[in-house]
Formats: C-alpha cells, structure tokens, sequence
C-alpha cells in the first residue's frame, strides 16, 4: 500500500552516488550537454596536445573524461619522492595558459551544442529567479553547472553562493534532464500471495509465533542458567564461610566480572583462613604462658593455706615475681588489642644493637644447645 522506495535520477541516495551529493542529481545524466563522437574526439586530441605540452615544461596532468564526453584535465603535484596528488582541477573554461606556450582554449571552449544547452538552462534559472523576486540577478550557469556572477571570472566561493540562486540552477537543470532520463521507478514491497489474493492460513502462523516463542524461551532459559550458575556457587561458598568453614572455596570456569568476582571471593578467603589461624595460634601461646605463672600462684598459696609453706620473704617475694610476669602478659594483650583497634601510640628512641642481640641469643640458646649448637653473639664498636 505504501512506496518504500523511489529510484530517481534527478532525486538520488547521496549514500548510494556520492559524487551527486551537491544536487542529488546522477552525474550520468548528461542531457542535451552529451557531445557527439566527433567532438569527443577532436576535444580529446587537444586536451592530449595540451596535456604533453604541460609535461614539457614539467608539469604532471592527467586526463580524464566526463560523463558528457568532455574532457578535463587535472594538474598534479609531486613532492620529493612521492607519488602525484591531484590538485584541484579549475573550470574546464579556465584551464591555464602555461607563459603563453601551452593552449587549453581549443578544448576548454564550448562546443556548439554545448553553448545551446547554456542557453536553455541560463533561461529556466532566469525564469526561476524572476519568480521568485531575483530578476534584478546578474550571471549565468557555466560549464561546470555553477553559477558565475556577471563581472567574474569564477564561481564564487560556497560561503558566498545564495540559496535562492542555487536552489534555482538546480530546479532549471532538473527541467532540463527531465526529457532525456527514465521516469522515476517506485518499488512496493509485498508478498506473492497478494496478487493472487491468497491468504495465509492463521494456523501457520500461530505455528510459526508458537516455535519462535519456543525457540525464544529455551535460548533465553540456556542463557540464564549459565550467567545464573556460578552466582549461585558463590553464594554457597558465602554461606559455608558464614557457618564457620574457612576453607570455603569457589571454582568458576567462565571470563569477565563474575570470574574476578570468584578470585577476589577466593583471596578473601584465604585471608580470613590465615587470620584464624594465627588466632587459634596467639590464643594457644597466650593460654600457655598465662598457665606457669597461675599453676605456680595457685601451688603456693594452697601450699601455705595446709600449712606445708610459711609465707616468708622470700616466698612472698616469688609470688610478686610471678604476679608481675601475669601483669607483663595483660599489658602485652592490652597493647595487642590498641594495635587491632589502630590505638596504639608509639614512642621511638634509640636502642643498643648489642643489648637487643643478646636478648635474643639468649632466648634462642636453649633450642639451639638442645639441637647441638652453639649460639653467640659477637658485636663490635658502639652500634
């Protein structure tokens, strides 16, 4: 019922014929400015003379041909070892006179049926503009179908082109082709069977619906079980830590956010098996040096309430000495725990290298004489 598209030569796709993007015309259609053969070839003769005459005096050309049949000749510029690039190419009228040596008016000069076609074309932008309240504009269209103000030589640049004038070479030049092209083509999309008035069964197509729809959920089922599946491995693992097994793990084969998610839950976990661990550990050391002291406070004071120890002195003395090593172990825990908290205060001053080595060969020497070794400490000067 409705046109989805239109194939016209005076009104192209710029995205299917770039070089028409100026006027969305086909360059191809040539109109009453197509040359016959012998123009063509007595214009190409010249343009080849003044194509070798320019490579005489060291100047690179290269020639094509136009859609028209008319030649063009374009300059080209060499820089150290490259190859040529093209410059740009002037007005076929306009093709320079190199110091009076190379001629370029004998093909650059409108032909006979050429200059008929400017006539016509220059009267339908006239009529164009006078319509529109431009008679009092003064030029004409050349031939590279642009408009050139009266008093120049050239077409003037695009900042100073008008719409109006331009809108109007291009309706006149539509006006013009409009005989010598295909009328436009419009394509209707549709089905076979509706020229035949045939329909299809509605059957069919709740079948078809029904398999997509099938095809749709199962792709989309398949596709969440997997996304699905190793979010529920981790909250497993999350689970199993929570209950209190560090040894949770997770093992996840796919790529992307999920697999760095699985690694960061992996290293947590290890980390948090070694904090246990080192807790188990420190609690292990921290019960044990709190149990000699307590064992020897606890044996003595019995021994001295059944009368088997007097509390002398010296046994009072020993006590202290060992109430003294319980308070030492608190403050060790105290300054532990203002550690975890980040409490702690620190007050740095300097210690005697010599001391501190001989405090710990000291604690090391009964390990080391129970393996057969001999440690010693042996240092010099003042560190």
């Amino acid at each position: 019922a409705k046109v989805s598209a239109v194939v016209d030569p005076l009104a192209v796709d710029v995205t299917l014929v770039p070089e028409a993007a100026r006027d969305r015309i086909d360059p191809r259609a040539a109109g009453p400015f197509l040359l016959s053969a012998r123009d063509r070839a007595r214009l190409r003769k010249a343009a080849d003379t003044y194509a070798a005459c320019m490579g005489r005096t060291g100047q690179a050309t290269r020639v094509t041909v136009s859609d028209t049949g008319r030649p063009l000749v374009t300059t080209l510029t060499q820089v150290g070892g490259r190859e040529p690039t093209p410059m740009p190419r002037p007005a076929p009228t306009e093709a320079p006179t190199v110091m009076g040596v190379c001629d370029a008016t004998v093909f650059s000069t409108p032909t006979r049926t050429e200059k008929a076609a400017l006539r016509q074309l220059n009267l339908l932008v006239g009529r164009c503009l006078k319509d529109k309240g431009r008679s009092a504009e003064r030029g004409s269209v050349g031939l590279d179908l642009t408009w050139v103000p009266q008093g120049r030589q050239q077409a003037p640049p695009v900042a100073e082109s008008d719409q109006v004038i331009s809108s109007c070479v291009v309706a006149a030049r539509r006006e013009q082709l409009d005989p010598y092209v295909a009328p436009a083509a419009y394509l209707y999309i549709g089905s076979p069977s509706e020229g035949t008035g045939q329909r299809i069964p509605l059957p069919s197509i709740a079948g078809a619906a029904l398999l997509v729809l099938v095809l749709t959920v199962g792709v989309s089922v398949m596709a969440a079980r997997r996304l699905v599946r190793p979010v529920n491995a981790l909250t497993q693992a999350a689970r199993r830590m929570r209950d209190g097994d560090s040894s949770a793990r997770v093992t996840v084969r796919t790529t992307g956010e999920i697999s760095e998610l699985a690694t960061a839950f992996n290293e947590m976990s290890e980390h948090l098996q070694r904090m246990e661990e080192q807790r188990k550990a420190m609690v292990s050391d921290v019960s044990h040096e709190l149990r000699t002291p307590l064992s020897n406070l606890r044996g003595w004071l019995e021994a001295a309430q059944d009368g088997v120890a007097e509390l002398d002195p010296a046994l009072i003395a020993s006590l202290v000495e060992e109430t003294l090593l319980l308070q030492h172990i608190v403050d060790d825990l105290q300054e532990l725990a203002l550690a975890d908290a980040g409490k702690l205060r620190l007050h740095v001053e300097p210690v005697h290298l010599g001391d501190l080595l001989n405090q710990v060969t000291t604690a090391h020497r009964g390990r080391a004489e129970a393996a057969g070794l001999t440690l010693t400490a042996a240092v010099t000067g003042d560190p």
